[in-house]
Parts: structure tokens; C-alpha cells; sequence
């Protein structure tokens, strides 16, 4: 029989040499949802399994639940953008770095069908009316030289028409600021068309004054011709008198 332990006496406070250490707190025993409301509930496994598994409904074929995403809506903004003012200078005013003046809307020479007149856009852009006339005579001149002037501006050689402007631009450097060179552009097209039209009518007086010459020169013939062939009258009574000589 084991010898019974003596009750030792401990005093109303108890005073140790040392503090006890202190231990490390677990993590299980951490507060991580404390700025939550209320604690996720914990996923296992059997729920994964439980989504995975396609529903069994009795008296049908076992389908697979359609799970449908939907693409998050891109969020619409409205941009808008300040219109650039249009710098209407004149020719000697321009500077490099500066905007190209753009071509007006419409069409050249077509005011019923709401184009410009070419000389009211250039005086309006600055242009004068002799720098206009100079301009345009260069452009001429340069057209009858370089082009066919019986074929439109849509008909003409391209690389032509390039270099017809090239050589406008190199001896007036200030259209260069023009977009696409319009300017020439609209000039060879207003002087093709008049030249062509110019040659059409004077084929067209050619061809009518040849078909009232050939129509009075047939005419001549006829009448010719009426008067040296005999009526049958006339060649009858030749006859009788033939007759009547040879009796």
C-alpha cells in the first residue's frame, strides 16, 4: 500500500520565484472574421462533390445544370471633342506647322447643286484677283503642254497630273498648304472641261457644215443631170421628125 500523501500547506497568496511564461496563441483560437458580420460558412469537400454532380430527377435522363456568365457591361463615357477653329489666312501668310486649309464642300463650278464658285473660295481665302489670274494661266499653260486637254480630269494619267502639280507647287511653294492641292486641282478640272466641251462644239459645226455641203453638192448633181437627160416628150418628138426625114 502506497504511503499517503502529506497535504502541504500554501499560503493565502501565492508569491512564485518567477512569472510563468507566456504561451504563443494558436491560430485556431485567432478572431480572423472580427470586421466580418458573422463567420463564413466552411466549404468541404462533400460540397464541391455536391456541385460537380449532376441532379437525378426520377422518370428522366440525368442533365447537367447550364450555368450561364454573363460578361461584366463596360461602363459608357461621352468624349467630346473641341472643333479645331479654321485658320483662314492668306497665301503669304503661311507659316509652317500650321493646319492644311481644307477644300470647301461641294463641288467645283456646281452651285445649283450646292458646290463654290473656284474665284469667290481663293478671294475669300485671301487670294487676289491677279494672283488668281496668274495662278491660273501657270496651271493652263503647264495643262496644254503635259495633258490630253480632250479627255477629262478622271481620264488624265495619274503620275501626269501628280507631276503637273509638283511643278505648280515648286514655282508657288505657299500651296503647300492646301490639302491635296485643291486649288490646281479644281483649276485643271474647270480648264479640262472647257477645252474638251470647246472641241466637242467645233467638231459638232464641222460635222453640220459638212453635211450641208454634201446635201447642196447633190443637190447640184440632180439639177446637172435634169438638164442634160431629155424628157420623154422632148425625145418622142425627135422621133417622129426622124421618121419623117427618112420618108
Amino acid at each position: 500500500m502506497p504511503p499517503l500523501l502529506k497535504a502541504k500547506t500554501v499560503p493565502a497568496v501565492f508569491e512564485h520565484e518567477r512569472l510563468p511564461p507566456v504561451l504563443p496563441v494558436l491560430l485556431t483560437d485567432t478572431n480572423m472574421f472580427s470586421t466580418i458580420q458573422g463567420r463564413p460558412p466552411p466549404v468541404t469537400e462533400v460540397d464541391f462533390l455536391a456541385q460537380e454532380r449532376p441532379q437525378e430527377f426520377a422518370g428522366g435522363p440525368v442533365r447537367t445544370p447550364k450555368v450561364t456568365r454573363h460578361a461584366p457591361v463596360p461602363y459608357r463615357r461621352s468624349v467630346t471633342f473641341a472643333e479645331e477653329p479654321r485658320i483662314r489666312s492668306g497665301p503669304s501668310t503661311s507659316t509652317d506647322g500650321q493646319p492644311l486649309i481644307a477644300k470647301p464642300a461641294g463641288e467645283v463650278a456646281r452651285l445649283q447643286r450646292g458646290g463654290y464658285n473656284l474665284n469667290d473660295a481663293l478671294t475669300g481665302l485671301g487670294w487676289s484677283t491677279k494672283l488668281i489670274e496668274e495662278v491660273s494661266d501657270f496651271v493652263k499653260d503647264k495643262a496644254d503642254a503635259m495633258l490630253d486637254t480632250t479627255q477629262s480630269l478622271q481620264s488624265q494619267n495619274r503620275a501626269k497630273v501628280d507631276k503637273l502639280k509638283k511643278v505648280v507647287m515648286e514655282q508657288y511653294s505657299f500651296l503647300s498648304r492646301y490639302e491635296k492641292c485643291w486649288p490646281v486641282h479644281d483649276m485643271l478640272k474647270c480648264h479640262l472641261k472647257y477645252t474638251r466641251t470647246k472641241k466637242g462644239s467645233q467638231k459638232t459645226r464641222k460635222g453640220k457644215g459638212k453635211a450641208v455641203e454634201t446635201a447642196s453638192n447633190s443637190q447640184k448633181s440632180k439639177l446637172r443631170s435634169s438638164r442634160q437627160t431629155p424628157s420623154l416628150s422632148e425625145s418622142e418628138d425627135e422621133d417622129v421628125e426622124s421618121e419623117d426625114s427618112s420618108e
